[in-house]
């Protein structure tokens, strides 16, 4: 069984926004069931950062410029740092030297056999400016067990603060579930029932449960449960609450203030093209 969650530790030299970077970390192996979700941290500490103090990391299944992503092996990304569904995420450090988190639900491949996920940095354009922790982390994905429950679920994204959060799982084989939940601040889960609604969905039931509306942007890690006359089953997830983005990717507050930027600058360029515009006017009638 995959446990809640496979570290990847980095230790990242970032020398502005074309640099290298040092990883070091050690190789883990775990074994799972098809179709089992698990989540995946990388953990990036930065020990100089650009005016930007972003931090990039791509999630991988080979160390290659080419077919890297991890639904080539039929990984399937439930949720990403963000919140989203993508394998690459940049994130803002608090600073140098402070870890800098990076987790990543994913669903595992449907076909048996051994897969591999690696970490890789980047910090600009071209091969160069990828920096790579080799050793990775190993998965075997075996059989389901005939007669356990299954859970297929989706975490949901675009989660914002202060909305109610709904978890929803289509799970077999169950007479009873559970979730259990934790954000970043919290010393320890909580765990509350969930409620079958009754709701058909392909070989099983719909069940859901709610987590309370967060006040800030955080991480929610959680796992569902499910116990029937085949035993019980557990997969992990994790999902992200943030702030609004636009589809640059900056937060509404970057977005203004880049946008008052601009305005001021053009503001400028205008007085200087009126200033130019009367010297060369006054130049005009002068030579005439």
């Amino acid at each position: 069984m995959f446990r809640a969650s496979r570290k990847m530790k980095l230790a990242a030299l970032i020398l502005g926004i074309l640099s290298f970077a040092m990883l070091t970390g050690v190789n883990a192996n775990s074994t799972g069931k098809i179709g089992q979700s698990i989540t995946v941290t990388i953990t990036v500490t930065a020990n100089e950062l650009s005016s930007l103090n972003k931090v990039g990391v791509f999630l991988v299944r080979a160390l290659q410029t080419t077919n890297s992503q991890p639904s080539v092996d039929g990984w399937v990304i439930l949720s990403d740092p963000n919140g989203h569904q993508f394998n690459y995420v940049e994130k803002i450090a608090a600073g140098v030297g402070s870890p800098v988190d990076f987790t990543w639900t994913l669903k595992a491949p449907t076909t048996t056999g051994t897969y591999h996920l690696y970490a890789r940095t980047h910090h600009g354009g071209g091969a160069e400016y990828y920096m790579d922790f080799t050793s990775g982390l190993t998965f075997t994905v075996v059989p389901a067990v005939a007669g356990r429950p299954e859970i297929d679920h989706q975490p949901p994204t675009g989660v914002r603060p202060g909305t109610q959060i709904t978890i929803n799982a289509v799970i077999v084989n169950a007479t009873n579930a559970n979730l259990t939940w934790k954000n970043t601040s919290m010393a320890s889960p909580l765990t509350v029932s969930m409620t079958n609604t009754s709701t058909p969905s392909g070989r099983g039931w719909v069940y859901t449960a709610t987590i309370p509306a967060q006040p800030g942007p955080t991480r929610i890690d959680y796992a569902i449960n499910a116990t029937g006359s085949g035993g019980s089953f557990e997969s992990t997830y994790t999902l992200s609450v943030t702030e609004p983005t636009t589809t640059t990717g900056f937060t509404q507050e970057e977005q203004i203030a880049w946008l008052l930027t601009l305005a001021a600058v053009m503001t400028i360029v205008a007085g200087i093209i009126a200033v130019s515009y009367m010297v060369f006017k006054q130049r005009l009638k002068k030579g005439t």
